[in-house]
């Protein structure tokens, strides 16, 4: 075997030739791609060695069973430790030619691997790899398994020794499936050792590439030599066949540093061919790729593997820093990206770097953070990555910061590695670590003095602009649409503690420049409209673009909008009249309370006051809410309850408008309702309010006057009547009638009515005015009654009515004023006494007083008789008595008091006896008393009914005797009888005067 020692490095190539006799010249040529694929790396002082051994056999093509692998043996430095540990058989599947070996029979995927001064080890693959040739129609199949058995080396007591590998399970019985079957098997091992200093690369390469009477090209790629000195090399091939010879094999790369192998390059041995060889030499500086060159002209040869050794640069990594905006504005998303590249000559393995954000996260937010290789987190305010990157390779890491803090505007941060030479170790200067970006940011904050105002207060809004950035701002600038506030408020007026502040019809603006931490403030007020007037809400926001204004157009920022909800009650009032209500129409009113705001309003009230209804109208007792509740509280009705935005509570009740008509013909009322925003607070104009019904009505007024003291036979009366529009509009068609027909009984109608205005007539017995009046006008209506000699029923009766609205003297009935009634007074009394004229001495005179009621009423009296001339001559006997009332004699005065109903009379009895021997003056003479207009018998009555007169005067005694003359009788006869002539003349005189009593009392009655 050819050994080189390598000066910088080694390159291993293996190759697995498996002979199955001389190929036909020609068959197979050609350039096959390349199979091998890189399944390891390694970095760091490195050393690697590779041992293997073939099947034994007897003799080329003889049975090989039971012939076991051959062992080889490794030896590594003292002290050395496995960085990796690679195994791979391989061998003949099919051998078109062989019976026992058709179809294919795959390698085993596991296998048996022993190794020093342990049990032996039962191995799986964890790759396979294959390919075939045809040589002269026969047709061979190879195939080879891999297995990564660094874990089985690691734990081995000691790492030099014998080691090999063979099929698992013994060999079956005349092993027909192995016959011309040729096998072997190699481990390549990496290892590190205290005494090797140079920094390497090992590459392990895995494939398979079978070659019969061709040549194939390798591109091995993935590492990089040294931009400055030279790599050595090694490629080993393996060749298993049945004989030792191999002939036309070439082996040579494109690196002219290289030597190329020689020609027929296996070893000769007495059984399979195996052979680990090696090129060594120099790689051209800064190459990264290989190609390897490898041809047969004779045996059929499989390569299996490539492992590269190269000496490498020392570790060290370069970090930069950027961001995508030098100059960010508050709000901005600033993406920092930092590439880290490995620019040594070794892979760097666990790497980290630390980036400090505490002076970023004060002013923004960490969103997120992603790398091409490893993982970066964020652990409080220190972001970190971890990961792998090979030499020449680079990881990017990027994360982003939203710009949504106050902090002190100022971004600083710098990354640092933990890598062994780096540009960015902790203390460095180097610039490409850090960025330091300072931020444009402004801070715009609306906010008002009462969050909840209602109508009629006054909000003062106040807006404070604030440079938070670490630059000088110019050119600052807000607007403030308040479109939506003054439909509810008028504007005040806006004040500016720096900048200029302008204010127009919907808004106003404000610009200003402002140094680093500078603050601006701008107020305004606006008074709420009571009841208000807009949607009832008061929103308005704040625009600006300034740099890091959370304030842009469409923003919901809560520093950037005020909305401030309004409570607002309204309240409509309505009636079922329209304008006006007629006595004994029924009226119904509605109260409707909604709440037209923005915010719900608990406990509110409205209250309707009756005073200015119920004068005219009765409440009828049926009041009634859909929501909340209604009482009447004296003269007023009174809601109480809840509403949510939007309810409205409707309040009913009725009222029944009098008839006859009452109060002053204006029923009106007004609900109040003291509620936030009420457009019917107490004072309040709104027509919503109040509801005013006008009432026709009129009024009529009836007297009667006396031409005399009473009204008495004769006397005449006279009638007024009086009708009044005291109604609220012009009334036409009135009337006015007065039946008579209970008066005429007793008096005569003297035609003689008259008016004020219009023409009354007379259609008995009816007197009627009809007419017009206009609104307070009146007409007055007289007319005269005569009472009669002779009366009725003494009852004068009579009512006026008027069919106009609210009459209180309409058909239907009306009040006492609507009737006059009065009786005749006509009182008769009648004195007698008998016997009469003359009464002797101890004779009783028995006296009669009759007393009667002739008139048209009721009438409670007092009569008097003085018996003063009387009881001169005689004496009272005591027996005074009345079929009604009551008579007593005090004194001389003989007193009877009673009441008599009409056409009531009463009798008066007493009696007295003429004194014997007479006493007095002789005469018997008293008169009875009956104060009043209406009677016979007032003081000093000349009606003889009322007095009485008796003579106690003894007859005069006869005359003398006389003889009779010579003309005469015969004288001595008496005269006998009486003296006729005087008593036909006394009765003729009393008869005329009865004649004369009875026409005066049927004049009187």
């Amino acid at each position: 075997m050819r050994r080189t020692t390598a000066v910088l490095g080694v390159l291993f190539l293996v190759l697995l030739v498996v002979g199955a006799g001389p190929a036909a010249p020609g068959a197979g040529a050609g350039v096959a791609p390349s199979p091998f694929t890189q399944v390891a790396k390694f970095s760091g002082p490195l050393g690697l060695v590779e041992i293997g051994g073939s099947e034994l056999a007897e003799t080329f093509g003889q049975n090989n069973c039971g012939r076991a692998p051959a062992a080889a043996a490794l030896s590594v430095p003292a002290g050395s430790t496995v960085r990796g540990a690679f195994l791979r058989w391989s061998g003949t599947t099919e051998n078109s030619s062989v019976p026992t070996m058709r179809p294919a029979n795959p390698i085993g995927s596991t296998i048996s691997f022993a190794v020093p001064g342990a049990p032996a080890v039962t191995v799986t693959s964890t790759a396979s790899t294959a390919d075939h040739v045809v040589v002269g129609g026969t047709t061979l199949r190879f195939q080879g398994r891999f297995a990564d058995v660094t874990s089985v080396l690691t734990s081995l007591p000691a790492l030099n020794g014998n080691y090999s590998a063979d099929v698992t399970g013994g060999y079956p019985t005349g092993c027909p499936l192995f016959q011309g079957n040729a096998r072997a098997w190699t481990l390549t091992v990496v290892y590190a050792n205290p005494a090797i200093t140079e920094l390497s690369t090992a590459y392990i390469y895995n494939g398979m590439n079978t070659l019969a009477a061709s040549q194939v090209s390798i591109a091995i790629s993935g590492f990089r030599s040294p931009a400055t000195g030279s790599t050595a090399a090694r490629l080993t091939y393996v060749a298993i066949q049945g004989d030792p010879a191999l002939s036309g094999e070439t082996l040579a790369t494109d690196q002219p540093g290289l030597a190329a192998a020689p020609a027929d390059w296996a070893d000769s041995s007495a059984g399979v061919a195996l052979d680990i060889d090696t090129l060594t030499g120099n790689l051209t500086p800064g190459s990264t790729t290989l190609r390897v060159d490898a041809g047969t002209t004779g045996d059929v040869i499989t390569l299996t593997e490539v492992n590269l050794l190269v000496r490498t640069e020392p570790a060290r990594a370069e970090l930069s820093k950027t961001s995508d905006t030098p100059n960010p504005v508050g709000g901005d998303t600033v993406t920092y990206t930092v590439r880290y590249t490995n620019a040594g000559g070794i892979d760097l393995l666990g790497q980290t770097f630390t980036d400090d954000l505490s002076r970023v996260l004060d002013d923004g937010t960490y969103v997120s953070g992603s790398a091409t290789r490893g993982s970066v987190s964020l652990a409080g305010t220190t972001l970190s990555w971890t990961g792998d990157v090979p030499f020449g390779e680079s990881t990017v890491v990027t994360y982003s910061v939203l710009l949504d803090k106050r902090g002190d505007g100022r971004l600083v941060n710098a990354v640092v590695a933990n890598s062994p030479a780096t540009n960015c170790a902790l203390g460095s200067t180097d610039s490409r670590c850090g960025v330091t970006l300072l931020v444009r940011s402004s801070e715009f904050v609306k906010t008002a003095d009462l969050l909840d105002p209602k109508p009629g207060d006054t909000v003062t809004y106040t807006i404070r602009v604030t440079n938070t950035g670490a630059v000088d701002l110019t050119g600052l600038m807000f607007t403030d649409d308040f479109a939506d506030v003054i439909d509810d408020a008028t504007f005040n007026g806006a004040t500016a503690t720096s900048g200029v502040v302008t204010s127009a019809v919907n808004g106003l603006a404000w610009t200003g420049d402002l140094v680093v931490g500078a603050v601006a403030t701008v107020t305004y007020s606006v008074t709420l409209s009571d009841p208000p007037t807009g949607n009832g809400q008061l929103v308005n926001t704040i625009i600006s673009n300034g740099p890091g204004s959370a304030c842009r157009a469409a923003s919901t920022n809560p520093g950037c909008v005020v909305a401030l909800p309004l409570p607002a009650i309204h309240v409509t009032k309505t009636s079922s009249a329209v304008g006006r209500a007629v006595p004994g129409q029924d009226v119904t009113y509605t109260v409707a309370v909604t709440n037209t705001g923005k915010v719900d309003l608990p406990s509110q009230t409205a209250i309707d006051d009756l005073s200015g209804v119920l004068d005219d109208a009765t409440y009828v007792g049926d009041a009634a809410a859909t929501s909340g509740t209604v009482t009447r509280v004296e003269n007023k009705m009174v809601w109480v309850g809840d509403l949510a935005i939007g309810q409205t509570a409707r309040v009913t009740y009725t009222v029944h408008v009098n008839d006859p008509a009452t109060g002053d013909s204006r029923i009106i009322n007004t609900v109040v309702s003291p509620g936030p925003g009420s457009n019917c607070k107490t004072g309040s104009v709104s027509p919503d309010c109040t509801v005013s019904l006008t009432k026709p009505a009129v009024t009529v007024v009836k007297r009667y006057y006396f031409d005399s003291d009473v009204p008495t036979l004769g006397s005449k009366v006279t009638y007024e009547l009086g009708l009044t529009n005291r109604g609220t509009e012009h009334l036409t068609g009135l009337d006015l009638t007065d039946d008579l027909s209970l008066v005429l009984d007793d008096a005569v109608y003297n035609n003689d009515a008259v008016a004020t205005t219009g023409t009354p007539s007379y259609a008995a017995p009816v007197v009627r005015w009809d007419g017009a009046l206009r609104i307070g006008e009146s007409v007055r209506v007289t007319f005269s009654v005569t009472i009669k000699d002779v009366i009725g029923d003494g009852a004068l009766h009579n009512t006026v009515r008027s069919t106009g609205p609210g009459s209180d003297c309409s058909p239907k009935g009306g009040g006492r004023g609507c009737s006059v009634s009065f009786g005749v007074e006509a009182l008769r009394a009648k004195k007698e006494v008998a016997p009469t004229p003359r009464i002797e001495p101890g004779g009783t005179a028995t006296y009669t007083i009759t007393l009667s009621n002739k008139g048209g009423g009721v009438y409670s009296r007092t009569l008097t008789d003085d018996l003063t001339a009387i009881l001169d001559d005689a004496t009272y006997v005591g027996d005074a008595k009345a079929t009604l009332g009551s008579v007593a004699l005090d004194g001389t005065l003989l007193t009877w008091t009673g009441s008599l109903e009409l056409g009531e009379t009463t009798v008066i009895t007493y009696s007295a006896r003429t004194n014997s021997p007479p006493t007095g003056d002789g005469t018997l003479s008293n008169s009875v008393v009956l104060p009043g207009a209406a009677s016979n018998c007032p003081q000093d009555s000349p009606d003889s009914l009322c007095h009485t007169s008796l003579s106690t005067t003894p007859r005069p005694a006869p005359p003398a005797t006389q003889p009779p003359s010579a003309q005469g009788p015969v004288q001595g006869l008496p005269q006998t009888g009486s003296p006729v002539g005087m008593v036909l003349l006394a009765g003729l005189g009393l008869t005329l005067l009865g004649a004369a009593l009875v026409i005066r009392t049927r004049r009187r009655t």
